[in-house]
């Protein structure tokens, strides 16, 4: 079967049909998209708008209803002045002071009710709208007010009055304001009020000029929540509580419809305006909108599909055209040339053929480039070939003859290369130490720790110095001291392991030597510190000066001597394992300060002070109380010794996570950098002439390491040059009732 048939097959899509349908999917999704977005974006816009109105109308209605206030209030006002300027009682001016509140009425027709009080809130002039009847009030009833609000308010402070909205006591079912103004006699007392009944109905008047937005809702609101005015279309119950919040407004008991919400605040009072749409309106309004987009968009879809249709066929048939001519060639050895173009054809076409034919071209000059580089590059591997072949030969041949004993070993645990150096040494041929895992012939006692070195390695590290033993033969074990390297990329290992076998035999006769000597002056070195110690204290009989100076300087270095070889035997023990603890209950704060006391003597001779700066009570460890005292008389002296004169050594007890930690801090130098990885070596001491000058063994750090670590714990220190030093040992916690 040829490639134009196994590529036409049935199951196979064609060009056409592949180009129509990612373009039909492509402009249908993005007129789709775009419409929607266009239509979102519109009825936000629309609510967005809708809310800004609202709330402009809110504003414009507060803004009139604020004028409607304070226009009466001013009216009020000034007919006070009427009043102080007519003043007093008689018959004839109170004639005058009716009239001007009967022209006063004619006037402004939203005061229901006018009158006019003595200082005692008696009624001296009363005038009803014309709405209610008309007259005096006095005709039906006389009346005084000194008990209402609006007179006590104005008398007390001096000032006019706005009440709180009220349905009114004597008129009407609808709710008014009293606006009362004090006025004043001609000697400047207090000489009544002027009050006016602001009737709140007539606030319909202010909102009517919004009735023209479609479904809206009009609130005005007191400060108690109370309705003073609901319009256009509601006739609601005045004084009726209603709830304001930023989904809408309503009076209680009635649901609330989503809707938008407008508000303002009516200037000079404690009112509010709430002008509200329902949603339901918004949405309505976007109805229209959606169905013009809806029929923009089919439109747009049909459009897509002929379009689509026709490009495809565009772009489609110039290269059907080409295939056509194309069948016939089969590329070989030499690109073959292209049939012309045929008469007439599409510009496509020529472009695709013209480049076609120039790339054939290129392939046949390729083709000949590339046959004359690989047979550069054959010579050239060739001889990288036989160098490298050289090169391993004299890597081999240095291998050979190498002293150490050297390996290539892989991350599989395996030898892969030996020289002759392990069969003189070890007295197993190569192929045997290859056989097997190497781990196979390292002593039990040194497999894990090989093991872990060789982990090390395997993630790029490095070794050196490590000693482990290795079997020989005839059965026995030969030291080794291995410096190795590793190439992750190749898994690959590289060493050199040397023979310390002579060396390791001169280092234990060294320990037998040091253990039998501190063993065997054990017992008279005791003996002599305690004659000397008789001696100074006068057993024999009192001393002359130089006799007791010298007696004196003896037992110091007595002491001094028995210490070491205290210290040499407990090195000792540690080293053997033979160290034993016993362990019990204690508490850790009684330990330390029997230590600080114990040690204070021993600070003053250098004139530094012990302090205990922070404690831990009921802290209780399982610890061999004797071990963990020498380990704090080390640390303390050890400060003590290294701090300047007349400064502190500070001991702290703190609880830090799980453990139980005791600090020894001095202010002095500060631990060299360079001698700073040896602190805890045995015999180590910092090479400095003050070291020298206070003495010491150069074994306490040593051994209290290892007294902590017994414990299952651990030491540790912080130092920085000229600051001082902190030693810090951590010690696991025993709860209360609990034993190891």
């Amino acid at each position: 079967m040829s490639d134009r048939d196994m590529g036409s097959g049935g199951s196979r899509r064609t060009l056409r049909r592949q180009l129509f349908i990612p373009f039909m999917l492509a402009l249908g999704l993005s007129i789709s998209f775009l419409g929607s977005a266009c239509f979102l974006l519109f009825s936000f816009d629309a609510i967005k708008n809708r809310k800004i109105n609202l709330a402009e109308s809110a504003e414009a209605i507060a803004g009139l209803t604020g004028a409607y206030v304070d226009e009466h209030r001013r009216l009020i006002l000034a007919l006070a002045a009427t009043v102080e300027e007519i003043g007093g009682a008689d018959h004839a001016r109170l004639a005058r002071l009716e009239l001007r509140l009967r022209e006063f009425h004619r006037r402004t027709p939203a005061i229901l009710t006018l009158i006019v009080t003595d200082a005692e809130g008696n009624l001296i002039a009363s005038e009803r709208q014309l709405a209610l009847g008309g007259g005096s009030l006095q005709a039906a009833k006389p009346m005084s007010v000194a008990d209402r609000e609006y007179f006590r308010q104005p008398r007390f402070t001096g000032r006019p009055y706005f009440s709180d909205v009220f349905m009114g006591r004597v008129f009407g079912q609808d709710p008014i304001v009293a606006i009362a103004a004090p006025w004043k006699t001609r000697d400047g007392a207090f000489g009544g009020i002027v009050e006016g009944s602001l009737d709140l109905a007539r606030l319909g008047q202010v909102g009517a000029i919004f009735q023209s937005l479609p479904a809206v809702e009009i609130f005005i609101v007191d400060g108690r929540s109370q309705l003073l005015w609901n319009g256009p279309d509601s006739a609601s119950e005045p004084l009726a509580p209603v709830t304001i919040g930023n989904q809408g407004a309503h009076l209680a008991g009635r649901p609330a419809l989503p809707a938008l919400v407008g508000q303002a605040r009516v200037p000079g009072t404690d009112w509010t305006v709430a002008v509200q749409q329902p949603v339901r309106e918004i949405y309505r309004s976007a109805v229209p909108q959606a169905s013009i987009t809806l029929g923009l968009m089919l439109a747009a879809f049909i459009f897509t599909v002929l379009l689509t249709s026709y490009l495809a066929r565009r772009v489609t048939r110039p290269l059907e055209e080409l295939s056509a001519r194309l069948d016939h060639i089969e590329l070989g050895v030499a690109p073959p040339s292209l049939a012309p173009v045929p008469a007439g054809a599409p510009r496509e076409v020529a472009v695709i053929v013209g480049s076609t034919h120039r790339l054939l071209k290129r392939l046949g000059a390729t083709y000949a480039d590339l046959s004359r580089v690989l047979a550069e590059q054959e010579v050239t591997i060739e001889e990288e070939i036989r160098q490298r072949t050289h090169a391993e030969q004299e890597r081999d041949q240095l291998f050979e003859l190498g002293l150490d004993m050297l390996c290539i070993a892989g991350f599989d645990g395996y030898f892969t290369q030996l020289n002759p150096g392990w069969e003189r040494a070890l007295g197993w041929t190569a192929e045997e130490l290859m056989a097997r895992p190497y781990i196979d012939f390292v002593h039990p006692d040194d497999q894990e720790s090989t093991r872990r070195e060789a982990q090390k390695l395997t993630q790029g590290g490095a070794t050196i110095d490590f000693e482990n033993r290795y079997r020989t033969q005839n059965g026995d074990y030969l030291w080794l001291s291995w410096h190795a390297a590793s190439v992750p990329e190749k898994k690959l290992i590289y060493a050199a392991a040397r023979d310390i076998n002579e060396r390791k035999k001169i280092e234990r006769l060294k320990d037998d030597f040091v253990s039998v000597v501190s063993h065997e002056l054990r017992t008279p070195l005791t003996s002599i510190r305690g004659s000397l110690g008789l001696l100074v204290g006068g057993v024999a009989g009192e001393l002359p000066e130089k006799a007791r100076a010298l007696a004196e300087v003896a037992e110091r270095n007595s002491d001094r001597l028995v210490r070491l070889v205290n210290d040499i035997l407990d090195i000792e023990k540690i080293e053997s394992g033979t160290m034993a603890l016993i362990p019990a209950r204690v508490d850790l704060m009684a330990l330390v300060e029997q230590a600080v006391d114990s040690n204070r003597a021993y600070a003053s001779l250098y004139h530094a002070e012990l302090r205990i700066v922070a404690a831990a009570p009921e802290a209780t460890v399982w610890v061999d109380a004797d071990r963990i005292q020498q380990v704090l008389a080390n640390l303390l002296s050890n400060a003590a010794k290294n701090s300047p004169r007349g400064s502190s050594v500070e001991i702290r007890v703190q609880r830090l996570d799980e453990e139980l930690c005791i600090s020894v801090t001095d202010h002095g130098k500060g631990i060299p950098q360079e001698f700073q990885p040896h602190v805890f070596e045995r015999f180590a001491q910092a090479e400095t002439s003050a070291a020298r000058h206070k003495g010491g063994t150069g074994l306490g750090l040593a051994i209290s390491k290892a007294i902590v670590e017994s414990h299952r714990g651990r030491l540790w220190f912080e130092t920085a040059p000229g600051v001082g030093t902190t030693f810090t040992f951590a010690l696991p916690p025993l709860g209360l009732g609990e034993t190891p």
